[in-house]
């Protein structure tokens, strides 16, 4: 179970996983693209984890950073440095957002009515 605790402090954690593109693009570490791949997978998995993230602009915007670092490997520095620290400021926004009682009151509500939602669909209702 994730609590208030655990999801701002994995927020700030981010933090520290997007500081650390910095150097690594910096010194041209062979492995970027690798440790760029994994921030995504776990960006995607967490956002998979917790329903009312499908739906927040901002989780969304940490998402499309690292896909655009991704697919644009040449891109300027200048350009690095201010999608990093626009991350990190998202992350910071987030962790202020979802650590108070009310922000992860909002997101544990939207997750236990995903959880208990009756399918929208019917199987009689889809024709193909």
């Amino acid at each position: 179970m994730i609590t208030r605790y655990s999801l701002k402090n994995y927020m700030r954690s981010l933090v520290d996983r997007f500081f650390k593109i910095l150097p690594l693009w910096e010194d041209g570490e062979e492995t970027l693209p690798e440790y760029l791949d994994s921030m995504l997978v776990e960006l995607s998995g967490f956002r998979s984890m917790m329903f009312a993230l499908h739906h927040d602009q901002d989780y969304v915007t940490l998402i499309a950073i690292v896909q655009y670092l991704i697919d644009n490997p040449e891109t300027s520095a200048r350009v690095v440095k201010r999608e990093v620290f626009r991350a990190i400021s998202v992350c910071n926004k987030l962790s202020a957002k979802y650590g108070t009682k009310e922000g992860f009151h909002e997101i544990w509500s939207a997750q236990q009515d995903h959880e208990s939602a009756e399918p929208s669909i019917s199987d009689e209702e889809v024709s193909e």
